[in-house]
């Protein structure tokens, strides 16, 4: 943990836009394999490129929470506006989540980590799992509903601080 601190405050040192430009990168190259799906015949491709191709967009869309939930944090870039901006647009391209309730949800997680009151939290126990992601999905189905798919709400962020 120590050692990868020091690697990554190495980076910002360095190149200061550092997780700035590897968000963008993840970005870019997750739209333009998108794209690139469309327009490919798949009946076409060897199964070894279509798995590489499975894998490659299983990491970069892995790469897009990941950038989500350093833009919760602050630290893909200090400019707030811009880091909420790159937020947004990753929690919605992730799976359409909105921005807003993820980062207020992680908050929670992070004020109350492993009790009750952590949105992250499973008590254990013999079903309990299932319980909470039941509530898990319940609540991100609402989201997709209307809540969060077709209302950008995300874009108040942009205007506060």
């Amino acid at each position: 943990m120590v050692r990868e601190s020091i690697i990554n405050l190495e980076y910002t040192q360095i190149f200061p836009q550092f997780s700035l430009t590897v968000a963008v990168i993840i970005i870019l190259l997750w739209l333009v394999s998108l794209v690139e799906l469309f327009i490919i015949d798949i009946s076409q491709i060897s199964f070894i490129l279509v798995s590489l191709g499975i894998l490659v967009r299983s990491y970069l869309h892995t790469g897009l929470f990941i950038v989500t939930h350093e833009s919760i944090h602050g630290s893909v870039t200090k400019n707030y506006r811009l880091n909420r901006l790159i937020g947004c647009t990753t929690s919605r391209l992730y799976a359409l989540l909105s921005y807003k309730v993820l980062a207020q949800n992680h908050r929670l997680h992070h004020l109350y980590p492993a009790t009750p009151r952590d949105p992250n939290f499973c008590v254990s126990g013999s079903g309990a799992f299932w319980t909470w992601h039941m509530k898990f999905m319940k609540k991100i189905s609402r989201e997709w509903a209307g809540l969060g798919v077709f209302n950008w709400d995300d874009t108040y962020l942009l205007h506060t601080r």
